[in-house]
């Protein structure tokens, strides 16, 4: 994977990208479709949130595997309930993780 450079004394960070194949009982023809997921690490876990989809949609596991499979489902039974509606039709073509300092006059922890 390519490192993005963020800045001068700043961490580099790589974005993965993630996809989830998500199947639905659906009106149209095409009841799968291909939805880009991010997935953060935190101390106490994962968490992934689809985008292009409106509404909260949040998944989250120990693992990654778990997490994404999380939200795989969690898709899954938004489309379901809601309906089709809920995919938003400007389309994230890519996603970018960036890092800014900027200073709130707030003392930094550490």
């Amino acid at each position: 994977m390519p490192e993005f450079p963020l800045g001068a004394g700043l961490p580099a960070y790589r974005l993965q990208r993630c996809w989830a194949h998500v199947q639905w009982e659906s009106t149209s023809e095409d009841s799968v479709r291909t939805f880009k997921i991010v997935v953060e690490k935190h101390t106490a876990g994962y968490v992934a949130y689809p985008l292009g989809i409106a509404g909260a949609v949040v998944g989250q596991g120990q693992s990654y595997d778990e997490a994404l499979a999380d939200v795989t489902s969690a898709i899954r039974f938004h489309l379901e309930t809601f309906g089709e509606g809920e995919i938003e039709d400007d389309a994230v073509l890519e996603a970018f993780v960036a890092e800014a300092r900027i200073e709130t006059g707030a003392p930094v922890p550490g």
